[in-house]
């Protein structure tokens, strides 16, 4: 599954709209032999993909596949952009 936004949104606590849960976050990053590719306005590093993934929200494992670096933020947070913002 792709989670790569179409369209800036605005983080705020003052649009969550969520019930408070309990998540349990682990994480186990491996070395990867990344590839860097300049987009203009971020730059996207490829992940290599191994059996074990990399990442478990509540016990089920996530793969990575990219990471991607914006400078300035591509999301706003308080209605303001940041000096960079790193999804992956």
């Amino acid at each position: 599954m792709k989670c790569i936004p179409k369209m800036p949104i605005n983080i705020s606590m003052n649009n969550y709209k969520g019930e408070n849960q309990d998540y349990k976050f682990e994480y186990g990053y491996h070395d990867s032999a990344c590839r860097a590719e300049n987009n203009g306005d971020h730059i996207a590093l490829s992940y290599d993909r191994i059996p074990k993934p990399p990442v478990k929200i509540n016990n089920i494992g996530l793969d990575v596949e990219k990471v991607l670096i914006y400078s300035p933020s591509l999301h706003l947070y308080d209605g303001q952009k940041q000096p960079g913002e790193i999804m992956i």
